[in-house]
């Protein structure tokens, strides 16, 4: 299991976000912190609305999950419907084997990108 905390300057926003577009679970949640379960882990955002960090640094820090070519299909359908900012979109390609890549901005700015793979981390 994975847990990775952020600082968010949409502390709403991007509980919907995460809810909405990913399936995020609220696993807890208080005026300055929420626990999320997804893709297998927590994700803690932390409510800090003076942070700033520019756009440079986020694509250098961004994170991500890699996910079957069927579950990315399905969260690019779920982010375009909630027409958040898509940096890019590579739909996943047969027979030529090519991965699928969807890097989404949430609304404070941290990127997610979500990889498809033919072959899944662990599984031959």
């Amino acid at each position: 299991m994975f847990h990775l905390s952020l600082p968010v300057t949409a502390f709403s926003e991007c509980i919907a976000f995460y809810r909405d577009c990913f399936g995020a679970d609220v696993v807890m949640l208080n005026d300055r912190a929420v626990n999320l379960y997804v893709f297998g882990g927590q994700l803690t955002l932390h409510d800090k609305p003076d942070s700033s960090i520019d756009i440079e640094q986020r694509h250098e820090m961004h994170f991500g999950h890699v996910v079957t070519n069927e579950d990315w299909f399905a969260i690019r359908d779920q982010v375009q419907k909630s027409e958040e900012t898509v940096l890019r979109c590579v739909e996943p390609q047969l027979p030529d084997k090519t991965r699928g890549k969807l890097l989404v901005v949430d609304p404070s700015g941290n990127i997610v990108e979500i990889n498809s793979g033919l072959r899944l981390a662990g599984h031959n």
